[in-house]
């Protein structure tokens, strides 16, 4: 590979079909290295990312990729609907292997097929080195798991042909399992050309040759791995964290400065107004010096304000330069249900999606009681998620029977529970029927968050406060 591959950036600016402005004047270069890609829900990791890939387009500025590209998105859902040949771009090589193989002697199938004749085998085994098992390729996309999907897309990019001078990752690590995760790593560690990731696996993250911190001041560029990044931001806090001391304190001396300097000029009035009482100086020196009191007290009242008027702004600067707080609290209500009550009962339960495939679940029992916490776990594809669906009664089991003895709420990765069309505020008031229309913006305090904006433009966190 040329070293000369590179994705330059100049002077982007992009704003949101809300007008929420996430870069202005943005200008970047990134080579063939690995770099990883952080910074808080809702900055605009993805959408740059979408910019760069050309999904999106830049409202000023240009974005130059110098070099070929694969991409694995977060989003697989535009996807859903091709078969697992037509993800992988085969399609019409496959179509025409099958008419050869079934005795077609048109030249267009051979020139489709271009001598590939084992396409099949090719696709079967990249999938295979990410631990995934290919039995029909005309399956479509959307009856796998999230797991199995992006497993799909890594075997896809990473045996792209010419290979990819860039891989451009949006956290490709959300649905893997372990033994899924440690092959990504692998593959990453041995890959030769450049790697763009937005991850919060910090296991990834250390992969990396540089660290890309997007925040609402811009990007700022680490050359190191996630370690070196930490050690970078703790060393960045503590000063920042020092100079709001600093600023605090300086603010205090200066109020007090200015105390003791009125509280001097009061007593040299007092002594003034003393003097004139005494009538035993002459008159035109005694109001000399009360004109200059007079001027004493105006100058001393400018240089008061001038003096608070800096300790306060570089109070502020301080104040605003801390990294602010971006934690998610969750209040959890207390259970209503008795201890020990029988909540969920599965009974020799076996369920699978097709007769022609093997059963997920097979003579499956689970009794759970209140107030115990399960965590069900297992690869990709073993069916966790078909398990939660059994006992929500989204989908019937087969075989066997389910009984659910209290009401419960189901948050699914796709968060199907809420209305894609409809705003966030919307949705929290429909999930929410007895909140106050008050009570309702109320609920969502982040200043960046535009509460009429549609759920496609919202980023998980907020996602989480709605429901």
């Amino acid at each position: 590979m040329s070293h000369n591959q590179r994705i330059v950036i100049q002077n982007l600016t992009y704003k949101t079909t809300k007008d929420q402005l996430l870069f202005n004047g943005l200008n970047l270069v990134l080579t063939n290295i690995k770099t990883g890609l952080i910074g808080r829900n809702g900055i605009g990791k993805s959408t740059l990312l979408k910019l760069i890939t050309n999904e999106l387009q830049p409202n000023i500025g240009s974005i130059n990729v110098i070099g070929n590209v694969g991409y694995c998105p977060q989003d697989f859902s535009p996807y859903y609907n091709l078969t697992i040949a037509q993800f992988f771009e085969a399609d019409p090589k496959i179509q025409a292997l099958e008419h050869i193989l079934q005795g077609s002697i048109n030249p267009n199938d051979f020139t489709t097929l271009a001598d590939d004749w084992n396409i099949k085998k090719r696709i079967t085994k990249h999938a295979e080195k990410f631990s995934l098992k290919i039995r029909d390729l005309s399956v479509k996309i959307g009856s796998l798991s999230d797991g199995e999907i992006t497993r799909m897309c890594l075997a896809k990019i990473f045996n792209l042909e010419p290979q990819a001078d860039f891989l451009i990752l949006d956290e490709p690590t959300n649905n893997l399992d372990t033994t899924a995760r440690n092959t990504l790593y692998n593959a990453i560690q041995t890959w030769p050309n450049g790697i763009i990731v937005i991850s919060h696996d910090q296991q990834l993250l250390e992969l990396m040759d540089q660290i890309l911190a997007l925040t609402e001041h811009g990007i700022k560029i680490y050359g190191g791995n996630f370690s070196f990044y930490k050690k970078q931001l703790q060393i960045e806090h503590a000063a920042k964290q020092q100079q709001f001391t600093d600023a605090k304190k300086s603010l205090k001396i200066t109020q007090k400065s200015i105390q003791t300097s009125r509280e001097k000029h009061d007593r040299n009035q007092a002594q003034g107004r003393q003097a004139r009482q005494k009538n035993d100086q002459p008159k035109a020196l005694l109001d000399f010096a009360k004109n200059r009191s007079g001027r004493t007290e105006q100058t001393l009242s400018k240089q008061a304000s001038r003096l608070m008027a800096t300790a306060e702004q570089n109070l502020q600067e301080a104040k605003t330069n801390l990294d602010p707080d971006y934690s998610i609290h969750v209040a959890l209500p207390k259970t209503f249900v008795p201890k020990d009550k029988i909540v969920a009962t599965l009974e020799n339960v076996s369920f699978r999606y097709d007769t022609n495939l093997p059963f997920i679940l097979h003579n499956f029992n689970l009794i759970i009681r209140c107030p115990e916490r399960i965590a069900i776990c297992g690869p990709n594809g073993s069916g966790k998620t078909t398990l939660v669906k059994l006992i929500q009664k989204i989908i019937a089991p087969d075989i066997g029977t389910i009984k659910i003895n209290v009401t419960s709420h189901y948050l699914d990765q796709k968060l199907e529970i809420l209305n894609q069309q409809l705003s966030i505020l919307d949705n929290h008031k429909i999930l929410n029927p007895k909140v106050t229309e008050n009570e309702a913006h109320m609920h969502f305090l982040t200043p960046t968050q535009n509460t009429a904006s549609h759920l496609r433009q919202t980023n998980y966190p907020h996602i989480l406060r709605i429901i």
